[in-house]
């Protein structure tokens, strides 16, 4: 089936999901929708043969799969015609270069939109990089396509909550930089977690603890980095977002573990951060000192996430310190989504690394700090590269 996309938020799906979706597609131009009626899709089929198909409900094992498209309009007659190898107006080079990506339905009552891969928005410049993006090789009808993302879906209650979501978007790159590493389904994801630690039924699942989701990091290859950030101490807290930007830099999707102000615990993924030319906020943890330690991360403007609460490559800005809670508690950094307006306080950082990375950021930071002290005691830089301040940090 093909149709022009004109359905409105709140029209069909009243979610915040569905509203998110369709500015987001707005925004990347897109112009016309594709759709698959009978899609089975991996996930979906395992989550069902290991729940849905059980229940007393008669789910549907099929999916659809909609087709996103830019700058391109063509009947349906027109597309059979080239799919049976007639000449027709439209191409499979046509096809690619207005490609934007795919979402599959799934054929439930709440939560449907399952593993999705959309284009990004553009790059302005270099400023914004989409560091965790692979690429998807999509067969549409016999035409390849292909588009560089990075999955998404909404969270299942039933099979996953929204750290086992945030788990198997993580995994999808992890599988392709570490190819030894699995790619689970959300249901795996789910028993591989529960599997020695539980204070519930895991399914259906009321969601992981730290314990559990450092256990599926190691079930499926890999080894957890954990970084408590909530009860750090307030001598030696951690540079959040310079941590986080060091490892997007190496193609490694990040866990972030935030409390939702008004709302409780919750976990996404950070797979990309918008860098500026020149500091842009001071919310990283300075040394003891009159001046900055030139970090990366005060030059961060935002990090791209998937919420699966909201949606893919979410905004995810970052607060100024003076701004964020009046000193009440030492946490280096807040975050805020535009989207919601809600207020992000983080609690924890999980990195999947593959056992052969021996280095961590911290031990980096450690060292460079005590040579940037070095140099400027030496006056080996030039006075414009200190910039002072009267504030004391400690």
């Amino acid at each position: 089936m093909i149709f022009e996309w004109k359905v409105t938020p709140n029209e069909n799906y009243p979610d915040a999901h569905f509203k998110y979706m369709h500015d987001y597609l707005d925004k990347i131009n897109c112009k016309l929708i594709l759709a698959e009626r009978k899609y089975v899709d991996r996930d979906f089929l395992i989550d069902f043969s290991n729940y849905y198909v059980r229940c007393s409900t008669d789910y549907d094992r099929f999916c659809r799969r909609l087709h996103f498209f830019k700058d391109i309009a063509f009947e349906k007659k027109e597309f059979i015609s080239l799919l049976c190898g007639k000449e027709t107006k439209i191409s499979t080079t046509t096809l690619q270069e207005n490609y934007l990506g795919f979402l599959v339905v799934k054929p439930l009552p709440e939560a449907i939109f399952g593993r999705t891969a959309l284009k990004t928005y553009l790059l302005d410049g270099d400023k914004r990089q989409y560091c965790c993006n692979r690429k998807y090789d999509v067969n549409l009808y016999g035409i390849p396509l292909s588009i560089n993302s990075l999955a998404f879906q909404e969270q299942d209650t039933v099979a996953a909550a929204c750290a086992t979501s945030a788990l198997w978007s993580a995994f999808h790159k992890t599988s392709e930089i570490f190819d030894q590493c699995l790619s689970p389904t959300p249901i795996e994801i789910t028993k591989f977690a529960t599997q020695y630690w539980f204070g519930s039924r895991p399914i259906p699942s009321g969601g992981l603890n730290i314990m559990q989701m450092c256990q599926a990091i190691h079930e499926v290859g890999l080894e957890p980095h954990v970084r408590n950030i909530k009860y750090a101490p307030k001598t030696n807290p951690l540079p959040i977002v310079s941590f986080i930007y060091s490892y997007l830099k190496m193609g490694i999707p990040i866990i972030l573990n935030v409390d939702v102000v008004g709302v409780g615990l919750h976990s996404i993924t950070v797979s990309g951060y918008r860098i500026e030319d020149k500091i842009c906020n001071k919310t990283e943890t300075i040394p003891k000192a009159d001046f900055y330690y030139p970090l990366k991360g005060l030059r961060i403007k935002e990090f791209y996430a998937h919420d699966d609460r909201i949606g893919p490559f979410c905004r995810i800005e970052i607060i100024d310190a003076e701004n964020r809670n009046n000193g009440e508690r030492p946490l280096p950094v807040n975050f805020k989504i535009p989207a919601t307006g809600e207020i992000l306080e983080p609690h924890s950082i999980i990195v999947p690394l593959y056992h052969k990375i021996r280095v961590v950021f911290l031990r980096v930071y450690e060292w460079i700090w005590h040579l940037h002290q070095l140099i400027i005691v030496s006056r080996i830089l030039p006075e414009e590269v200190i910039v002072n301040t009267s504030r004391k940090y400690g």
